[in-house]
């Protein structure tokens, strides 16, 4: 089956924010228009609204990024227990210095820490697997051990390894689909996107001389250089609670993009509140952690471009 070319001239995410707009202009200049053009009755209007929400479900098909959310969720657990263990990790092998096969370097712990804190899944995933191998090479067990290292944390990090491997594959089939699924629907999109040039033009010309406000309220090209604006004003805000009055400078609140990408960090003021402007508009998995205290139970956040949205968070003491 081929797929047809798509023909829109705006990123895909962003075509629901403009179709969405000339909407709602079109809704409020009806009667304006259907005196000129007179197709743009009532029943064409309402018919085109549920175009756009059917638009919606397939740019962004809830079951898929729910999934996504989902799997993304375990990722960010396994990643942040690995990360408050390794302090730990490295403390075993510094003290096993001498009596090791390997040279400290060998076992990629400074590599670990740095893929884990940036979200970086798949070095994570793989330098794991590396650390552990290096762990099992030669007389490293038994040199660990003598210093502390556990059967039980040895099994722990190899579960986690093989969760993050799992989910990593997983949640790579689920966008996929959710691709898939996507481009087997150009057709509807280059539909609509026909479609509201149409609409632009024939609104353009009828206020052109007599209303430049809403001439502009038709211009897509504007519309879409007002929603990128737009969403460089996108911002995330919130409180975070820690028990005894202790400052929170020491918190880090973690934005993991359920779509991929690198990790967004926040430090909280003193006073525990925090804010970030300009994040990209997309699904993430937000945590807040901070030594003594463990980690939040993970929140999926929706950030819509130019809507505010408060995250607030609490952490106890381990």
């Amino acid at each position: 089956m081929t797929t047809e070319e798509l023909l829109i001239r705006c990123r895909i995410e962003e075509l629901p924010f403009v179709t969405g707009f000339i909407h709602r202009s079109l809704q409020r200049d009806q009667a304006i228009l259907a005196k000129v053009f007179p197709g743009y009755t009532p029943d064409y209007v309402a018919n085109f609204g549920k175009e756009i929400s059917e638009l919606n479900t397939l740019i962004n098909p809830y079951q898929y990024t729910a999934a996504i959310s989902l799997i993304t969720e375990k990722i960010v657990i396994a990643n942040t227990a690995i990360d408050n263990r390794l302090p730990i990790l490295k403390r075993y092998v510094e003290k096993a210095v001498g009596t090791l096969d390997t040279a400290p370097s060998g076992f990629f712990l400074s590599k670990l820490g740095t893929a884990l804190r940036t979200g970086d899944r798949e070095s994570a995933a793989s330098t794991l697997k590396d650390t552990l191998d290096t762990i099992n090479y030669g007389g490293n067990l038994a040199a660990l051990k003598a210093q502390g290292y556990t059967p039980d944390l040895h099994k722990e990090l190899e579960q986690y390894r093989t969760t993050i491997a799992d989910n990593i594959l997983a949640r790579k089939a689920k966008i996929d689909e959710r691709a898939i699924l996507t481009q087997s629907n150009n057709a509807v999109m280059n539909k609509i996107w026909l479609k509201i040039n149409e609409i632009s033009k024939d609104a353009k010309s009828v206020f052109a001389k007599t209303d430049k406000s809403k001439a502009n309220d038709y211009n897509i090209t504007k519309l879409i250089s007002s929603i990128r604006k737009d969403q460089k004003k996108t911002e995330i805000n919130g409180q975070v609670t820690l028990p005894s009055n202790v400052s929170a400078t020491k918190v880090t609140i973690l934005l993991t993009p359920v779509d991929g990408g690198r990790n967004i960090k926040i430090k909280p003021q003193a006073n525990g509140t925090y804010s970030r402007i300009g994040l990209a508009p997309n699904t993430y998995i937000a945590t807040a952690q901070a030594n003594g205290y463990g980690i939040t139970a993970p929140q999926t956040l929706t950030i819509e471009s130019n809507h505010p949205l408060t995250a607030n968070f609490t952490l106890a003491p381990i």
